[in-house]
């Protein structure tokens, strides 16, 4: 009898061994799971922030080109002397930086269906466009000088480009936040443009 009681405690002790050997793997392999879904949202949190900041940068670049550019044409509406060499310095740098976060910006932060201005050259095709424009205004031996009208005219294109720009820009960020930005926020952005 004792003979077999000693066989039945023996196989308790290997059946309590087993279970506690499957219940530590199985809470093994829930935290590798668990860690592994901790990756990739950390992952996906990693690049939304690259992405909002490449956004916040294309912003950025788009406002510095066009005070540049309204700098530049209300000195030649003034009809003032401007430094030629660092107004066409500083608008290549910013069209180079934006152009850079411009195309930068994933696929999947464009909204669809919003009329809104697609990624591509002729985005800053435009903006190069009235750089090159009011450069060649501002050049003393230019064979068609500018009216202050047309300065003006050019200005006005200017500011809707950039406006409709910015506003797309910030579609893209609330596509990617999944947040809108207040009604507000976009009456200021027409004020500031």
């Amino acid at each position: 009898m004792a003979m077999g009681e000693a066989w039945i405690g023996l196989l308790g002790a290997m059946g309590g061994a087993g279970i506690g050997a499957t219940g530590t793997l199985l809470v093994q392999r829930a935290k590798r799971r668990d860690d592994a879904v901790l990756a990739r949202a950390a992952e996906r949190h990693a690049e939304d922030v690259l992405h909002l900041e490449t956004l916040a940068t294309a912003r950025a670049r788009l406002r510095a080109w066009w005070v540049t550019v309204e700098g530049l044409g209300a000195a030649l509406e003034a009809g003032r002397p401007v430094d030629l060499q660092q107004y066409q310095s500083q608008l290549e740098i910013e069209l180079k930086e934006f152009a850079t976060a411009l195309y930068r910006i994933p696929a999947h932060a464009v909204p669809e269906g919003r009329g809104a201005v697609p990624i591509s050259p002729a985005v800053i095709a435009e903006m190069v466009h009235i750089s090159n424009r009011l450069i060649d205004a501002a050049h003393d031996e230019a064979r068609n000088p500018m009216t202050a009208r047309q300065v003006t005219e050019l200005r006005t294109k200017g500011d809707e480009h950039a406006s409709r720009t910015g506003r797309f820009l910030l579609a893209c960020t609330e596509k990617l936040t999944r947040r809108p930005f207040p009604i507000s926020f976009y009456n200021a952005l027409q004020w500031m443009w």
